[in-house]
């Protein structure tokens, strides 16, 4: 999805990466939304998608009619409708590198970015349960913003699993 240019939700070029020995150990994007469509996917871009995975086009149809009953297409789900005009995405951390206050380094680092770009407020969500990202976020200053519960996507977005929600949070950096 990357190398197509296909997400919506930053592109390479916005990822941090730390390294311990070349070894990658934690991961962050900051990126503007885009304000068309707040989906991950272009579906524009499925042809090039297909092409890189050398997937057939019965395959691309497939996933292409897959992701529009999941997502709804190129449309504005609510859930994911951006809390801020810079969000910071893709919060990861290898186990073995968590504790040594990686991730916090990341999101730090991205907030200074988003402040240089002249942004008013940075957004971050999380899925329920994830209480180590919870406590960093608020530990920086995130508050919760918006929540939607698991009902919420058994009952709006049928995604056929169970899901246990999201809270967005927000920042305010100026």
């Amino acid at each position: 999805m990357l190398r197509a240019d296909a997400g919506n939700w930053g592109d390479v070029a916005d990822f941090l990466i730390i390294e311990d020995q070349g070894k990658p150990m934690a991961a962050a994007s900051g990126y503007t939304p885009n304000s068309e469509d707040y989906c991950p996917f272009r579906l524009s871009k499925l042809g090039k998608i297909a092409q890189e995975l050398n997937w057939s086009e019965e395959i691309a149809t497939t996933w292409g009619d897959r992701y529009v009953q999941f997502w709804g297409g190129n449309l504005q789900p609510s859930f994911l409708t951006p809390q801020a005009t810079w969000i910071i995405e893709s919060v990861a951390v290898l186990p073995e590198a968590r504790g040594r206050g990686l991730g916090k380094l990341l999101i730090k680092t991205l907030l200074e970015e988003g402040l240089s770009k002249q942004h008013s407020y940075a957004g971050i969500m999380i899925i329920h349960g994830n209480e180590a990202a919870r406590h960093t976020y608020e530990s920086l200053g995130f508050k919760p913003y918006q929540t939607f519960y698991a009902d919420y996507f058994l009952d709006q977005c049928n995604f056929g699993v169970e899901f246990p929600g999201v809270t967005k949070y927000r920042l305010r950096l100026d």
